[in-house]
């Protein structure tokens, strides 16, 4: 994922070079590709003087505000990317897509976004990689119901207040590390991931739920749980080390092979096989809470400091000497 990242940064760079300013923060680039970079306090609008039916790329870096409203994107139909970057205040991020498909939805380092909207993505049938990295969002509407999504990931993230997840169809990659997840409405129905990786990480319902998950192969890792029913379910390989459980919360395990050690839960672990093979498993260390209080900590996962990686400031050091070119 770091490789993807640097290279749409190196792409939207050299893309630069053969372009014309639509705005003081706007390049368009051969109606294929927008990049807006900020360069003080103001807040990014869209440029609505533009043609954005073969627009494909759209990124925005480095902006103390940005307002992407309903009408950001009008006639955008093969918009594929959309990168939004290094926002230090808050990004309103409502538009409405009309775009069947999505390779790239990322958002990351962004201080505060007020809302992921169900309207942004009910035209949306699939995307490949949804990333959202070192944010907070208030509130998060969207289940992706009949959306298809190959890769979802969600690192140092804060949620406020979720309204639930429903996925339906297969995916490759489900990541969720440093992430906390608050005051979830709903079921947060995670379908089918070949690779799953939860790790560090904070979900607490407001009422007693379920987190459904299927897979190959699958990580629980040091995470902190409230009202939460788990039920993994996968071929080859479990690890669950380290995990807390609080209120009404359980967990149900089958794979083949199951390494379960030091959690802490409310009431037994739950491992159950399928009719052929047994399940082999190391199990030690894992404790039954006295009257159910397993007094788990507060949270796990989100740190507020976010965190520059090396590819943002290759790209910001690109964009400088294309600039001056």
């Amino acid at each position: 994922m770091k490789i993807l990242s640097v290279f749409l940064s190196i792409l939207t760079c050299f893309c630069l070079i053969n372009s014309e300013s639509i705005s003081e923060t706007c390049i368009h680039e051969h109606g294929e590709l927008i990049k807006c970079q900020c360069y003080g306090n103001e807040e990014l609008n869209l440029p609505s003087n533009i043609n954005y039916e073969n627009v494909s790329f759209l990124a925005i870096t480095s902006c103390k505000f940005a307002d992407i409203h309903f009408s950001s994107l009008p006639n955008a139909q093969i918009i594929r990317h959309i990168l939004i970057q290094n926002i230090s205040g808050s990004l309103k991020f409502e538009p409405f897509v009309i775009s069947k498909k999505l390779d790239t939805f990322k958002l990351k380092n962004i201080q505060k976004i007020p809302i992921i909207s169900h309207d942004t993505f009910t035209s949306i049938s699939s995307i490949e990689t949804l990333m959202i990295e070192d944010t907070r969002i208030d509130q998060f509407d969207e289940q992706f119901a009949h959306i298809s999504i190959d890769n979802f990931i969600l690192h140092n993230v804060s949620i406020k207040q979720m309204i639930g997840i429903n996925f339906s169809g297969q995916g490759k990659t489900l990541k969720i590390i440093d992430t906390i997840i608050r005051n979830v409405a709903g079921d947060l129905n995670f379908a089918y991931f070949e690779s799953i990786e939860i790790i560090n990480s904070t979900f607490e319902f407001e009422k007693p739920g379920d987190i459904p998950i299927e897979g190959l192969n699958a990580q629980i890792i040091n995470c902190v749980f409230l009202n939460v029913s788990v039920n993994l379910v996968v071929s080859e390989n479990i690890k669950l080390k380290d995990n807390c459980a609080d209120g009404k919360s359980s967990m149900r395990l089958s794979s083949k092979y199951v390494y379960s050690v030091g959690n802490r839960l409310p009431t037994e672990i739950i491992y159950t096989q399928n009719r052929t093979n047994s399940i082999l498993f190391h199990n030690n260390n894992n404790t039954v809470c006295i009257a159910g209080n397993c007094k788990c900590p507060k949270s796990a996962g989100y740190n507020s400091y976010h965190k520059f990686h090396a590819n943002i400031y290759l790209s910001i050091l690109l964009l400088v000497g294309v600039y001056n070119l």
